[in-house]
């Protein structure tokens, strides 16, 4: 079996001295040869294709490995050249409306093997199998998605990189082969009945763009000062609790402003010095609320009526975690407070 790699260039040239046959017609021109040995092949089969591979003509080559068609344009056409022990992908040729236009083409072909023919028994059919492997290494490409273009028959490729599709329709037939690690790639090949072809396609490594990972890393000291924080939100012992999270989907704003909404919780003012916050229980006296404590980093800063503003400003881009404690009963043990209400701020940075 002759595993040479085919090579074809294709001349594109309108000629006057071929007396075209009807209006835009060009003389599409070219050559087959083995790449290896650099020698003409003749007798092999080239076809015109429609882009929608509609068969329009069949030449073979000569002695020189020349062959030509007559195309009209503007038009792009396929071209695909085909001989026992060589495979061809489809290559696209673009027919200019001026017939003295002159286009060159150059197309490299990859080797594919043919089995002995007429050895299957069933002269309606044909049978595909290959190997997918890494373009530059010949490494075995394992989980490659195999697909007979609009058969809807798919396979994958074993752990040594080859595949199998039975019962293929005869005449030209696409394979589509894809992997996530690796670029894409269609290979076509001409099945002829009662055969069984061997295909070896490479495809190349492709770069994944993955999303970007953003990764918060917390202090020791820090990550031992939250751990009672995080203990109580677990347990949901009474309290409110907000965390980065929620501070992202509003928008990382000032503490004030992740606090508005709450229940029980009263935010007046329009920000810096105006802020004040209350809330609706928690004090004997229910009209004028409950003026909590402010903790930050487990330290009172603010005691009850003092002036919250400062920390209601707090931009929360600087916060970890915020518990809300509207009444004396819900206040946890670790704040060694006698207010009625309470609300403690835990920054990323610990104190």
């Amino acid at each position: 079996m002759n595993k040479s790699r085919l090579s074809v260039a294709l001349l594109v040239i309108g000629s006057s001295l071929l007396a075209p046959t009807f209006a835009h017609a060009q003389n599409v021109r070219g050559f087959v040869f083995g790449a290896e040995s650099s020698a003409p092949l003749q007798g092999v089969m080239v076809r015109l294709l429609s882009i929608t591979l509609q068969p329009i003509d069949t030449v073979t080559t000569d002695f020189l490995g020349r062959f030509a068609f007559q195309a009209r344009g503007p038009e792009q056409y396929i071209i695909v050249a085909e001989r026992t022990g060589y495979g061809a992908a489809p290559q696209v040729v673009e027919v200019g409306p001026i017939a003295l236009a002159r286009v060159s083409v150059s197309i490299k072909m990859q080797p594919m093997g043919v089995a002995a023919e007429s050895t299957l028994g069933d002269e309606r059919i044909a049978h595909l199998r290959g190997r997918v492997v890494v373009s530059g290494t010949n490494d075995p490409v394992e989980g490659a998605l195999v697909t007979l273009v609009g058969s809807g028959k798919t396979v994958l490729s074993r752990w040594d990189g080859r595949f199998v599709l039975g019962d293929v329709q005869p005449g030209l037939q696409q394979m589509r082969v894809e992997h996530l690690a690796y670029a894409g790639r269609t290979w076509a090949i001409e099945a002829q009945p009662g055969s069984a072809y061997d295909a070896r396609i490479p495809i190349e490594v492709e770069a994944i763009a993955l999303d970007g990972i953003e990764v918060s890393v917390r202090s020791r000291a820090v990550a031992r000062k939250l751990e009672p924080v995080f203990e109580r939100m677990e347990r949901g012992l009474g309290g409110i609790f907000l965390t980065t999270h929620d501070f992202l989907q509003r928008g990382n704003g000032p503490v004030a402003n992740m606090l508005q909404g709450l229940p029980s919780t009263r935010v007046t003012g329009n920000g810096g010095s105006s802020w004040r916050l209350s809330f609706r229980r928690g004090s004997s006296n229910l009209q004028a609320g409950c003026s909590p404590e402010i903790w930050v980093d487990g330290i009172r800063m603010v005691s009850a009526r003092g002036d919250q503003s400062e920390f209601l400003a707090m931009s929360t881009l600087d916060v970890e975690v915020i518990e809300v404690f509207p009444s004396a009963s819900s206040i946890p043990a670790d704040y060694a407070t006698n207010s009625f209400c309470m609300v403690g701020i835990w920054t990323k940075r610990g104190g």
